[in-house]
């Protein structure tokens, strides 16, 4: 359910790296930055358009969920500690 969900801002240069796996051209701080995210939660899926069902376009934000101001993408996020409370 989407409830259990946190619609979170993620910065445009991750998105590669957390659906596709591919972290080529991230520097060490980028890396840091997605990996201490990570940590802390799950990106689910990304949040699309209720009529047409395609990715919404990125928009800028002055605070993503990490890293510097920059284009970003709402995503569906769900914090870890809740997963691992449901899997005890």
């Amino acid at each position: 359910m989407l409830d259990d969900y946190e619609v979170l801002s993620m910065p445009e240069w991750a998105m590669c790296a957390v659906f596709n796996g591919d972290r080529t051209g991230l520097d060490e701080e980028e890396l840091k930055l997605l990996d201490d995210f990570l940590n802390r939660y799950e990106v689910v899926d990304w949040v699309t358009d209720d009529e047409t069902g395609e990715m919404q376009e990125a928009s800028f934000t002055w605070h993503p969920e990490f890293g510097l101001a920059c284009n970003c993408y709402d995503c569906y996020c769900k914090p870890r500690e809740q997963q691992e409370e449901k899997n005890a």
